[in-house]
């Protein structure tokens, strides 16, 4: 940004604040997702009938965000938060080059992402393959809301190997009985971190069946979803985030791989090898070297998992 184009961005970014008594207002960041569907809360996204031109459908909501979405398909700015300023719009990270101090103090390099996931879409039932016995538990056929795609923060894929720190996150499930939404969802569960018993060459086998079965869903523990919880879920801890509105907080950056395809929609043979490389490998040579690089084993099959990393808010009388 030139010198006389950032006096006038800062300009304009001061006099909003002082008009607006140090208040910013900003347009929402809606980013659309070919990954899954969601609930209609935060936008019209419970049907592919709802999709953009690529097929996603619009359901995170990111706020205040310095992070673009980092979709196969891209999207100039999306994810990218514009604040409302004297003359029009300006985004969030442009206002941060000319007027840090005045927006975020200390705080921007260790400003977070935040979103708003609505997680949903019509309830399916699990595909497993022929090797898992029938009497299993394990191989309920019971119709459910489908979870967010079974996956790892594990970092950037740099020369067929993950590099850096994947994204830590925390969600918070808040009460949806209440106006406007109204909602009664009934038992919800979610799928995060490893069974205790599970072994790394069963869950390879199961990484393997990418896009064909749902034999990895099983090797997830499975929790019920209770308003006002609270989870911490650390880089490369397995996740399948359960079909409830859920307020996320995580480090600034989208990196991800899939372990897992949508629930209950198995792959055409003409999808299923782009979306393992684009969407699973990611540029890692194999299934093995996502095991290895994109899982920490100790965490995810913990014996006290749960209790380590969920909590209970305390709820103010006042609510």
């Amino acid at each position: 940004m030139a010198s006389e184009e950032s006096c006038a961005v800062r300009t304009r970014v001061l006099q909003t604040i002082k008009k607006n008594d140090g208040v910013l207002f900003a347009v929402s960041a809606v980013v659309h997702r070919e990954m899954y569907l969601g609930r209609d809360v935060i936008a019209k996204n419970s049907s592919r009938a709802y999709a953009d031109e690529r097929g996603y459908v619009p359901v995170e909501w990111w706020v205040m965000s310095m992070t673009e979405a980092e979709n196969e398909k891209r999207r100039m700015n999306e994810g990218l938060t514009s604040l409302i300023v004297e003359g029009g719009e300006v985004l969030l990270r442009e206002a941060l080059k000319v007027a840090e101090q005045e927006l975020m103090g200390l705080f921007s390099a260790t400003w977070p992402l935040t979103k708003v996931l609505d997680i949903g879409g019509p309830p399916r039932a699990p595909i497993y393959s022929p090797g898992l016995k029938k009497d299993s538990p394990l191989t309920q056929k019971e119709e459910e809301v489908p979870p967010i795609p079974c996956h790892v923060h594990a970092g950037k894929v740099v020369q067929g190997h993950l590099c850096g720190r994947g994204k830590t996150e925390a969600y918070f499930f808040p009460p949806l009985d209440v106006p406007p939404y109204n909602l009664n969802l009934g038992q919800v569960k979610t799928r995060l971190g490893l069974k205790p018993d599970i072994d790394k060459q069963h869950v390879l086998e199961n990484l393997r069946l990418f896009g064909c079965s749902d034999d990895l869903y099983t090797c997830l523990n499975v929790y019920d979803i209770h308003p006002w919880e609270t989870w911490h879920i650390e880089e490369k801890v397995v996740h399948a985030p359960g079909p409830w509105l859920t307020f996320e907080i995580q480090r600034p950056q989208d990196d991800f791989n899939l372990l897992a395809w949508q629930l209950g929609s198995p792959l055409l043979d003409e999808c299923l090898v782009h979306a393992r490389e684009s969407l699973q490998l990611r540029g890692l040579e194999s299934e093995a070297t996502l095991l290895e690089e994109g899982i920490d084993w100790e965490i995810n099959t913990a014996m006290d998992f749960q209790d380590k990393w969920c909590k209970q808010c305390e709820v103010s009388a006042h609510i």
